[in-house]
């Protein structure tokens, strides 16, 4: 069992995701099912509810074995991942950076970690994202308006995503493959709508996972097409409307 080396982009079958921990029992029955083992974030509440839990406001994913977590997180995650490491006789130790500033209610202090990292690129809002993520790196910066990036950005391959948020699209389009999808079709309770970054993961090389039945979204069939044309399945783990859960972050694989 390895590292996800890519963030976010498995090259075998995932063994071990990061998820809200208030995900629906059909989902996590499902990614059971699939032979998925589940991390959780817990609720913090200095932040809005229906946020609270979402791994893409707490942890970044940077590859490989460095992640960089939220204060609250940080400990929680430590504690998890070396249960996991005991549990599957692991012993590669993770590598995780906690950022100095504070996750609070208001935005943008809730947009920390919120970036979207590639094997080359790091999409992010430059003026507010962590600089433990950015500060460093030897990967290009493409700065975009949008604060909450990973909860826009639905991974499909390292060179194509799926957005709902334009001036991403805008921004990325030269150098990404990106499907621009509508807003509206994906719940999250205290909101108008959710993002489609939030509503699943990569779970395999080749398969998308969501949270709900991608067939209730109403870009379901350019959605499809789309991921078909990268070679990728669309996997819904329940029946019911999608939902944004803040991301499913794989984090081992075959």
């Amino acid at each position: 069992m390895n590292y996800i080396k890519n963030p976010n982009l498995p090259e075998n079958t995932v063994k071990c995701v990061l998820c809200d921990s208030r995900v629906e029992v059909e989902v996590f029955e499902e990614l059971t099912h699939l032979g998925i083992d589940v991390l959780t974030v817990p609720q913090y509440n200095e932040l809005p509810n229906p946020i609270c839990a979402h791994p893409d406001i707490h942890c970044c994913h940077t590859g490989g074995r460095e992640f960089v977590t939220s204060q609250y997180f940080s400990d929680n995650f430590n504690l998890q991942v070396c249960r996991y490491f005991k549990k599957n006789k692991l012993c590669e130790k993770i590598n995780n950076r906690v950022i100095e500033k504070e996750l609070k209610r208001e935005y943008p202090n809730d947009v920390y970690l919120n970036a979207f990292v590639t094997s080359e690129y790091i999409i992010c809002n430059a003026k507010l994202v962590a600089h433990e993520i950015i500060g460093n790196t030897d990967k290009k910066i493409i700065h975009v308006n949008q604060g909450y990036v990973k909860c826009s950005i639905l991974p499909i391959s390292d060179n194509a995503f799926i957005t709902d948020d334009i001036s991403i699209y805008n921004s990325a389009k030269k150098y990404f493959d990106v499907l621009y999808v509508e807003h509206g079709d994906i719940l999250l309770e205290g909101y108008n709508y959710g993002f489609i970054g939030g509503s699943g993961g990569k779970i395999s090389k080749d398969a998308l996972a969501f949270f709900g039945d991608l067939k209730t979204h109403k870009n379901h069939f350019d959605i499809k097409k789309f991921c078909n044309n990268h070679n990728v399945q669309c996997v819904s783990l329940s029946n019911k409307r999608l939902y944004d859960y803040g991301s499913l972050i794989p984090l081992f694989e075959q």
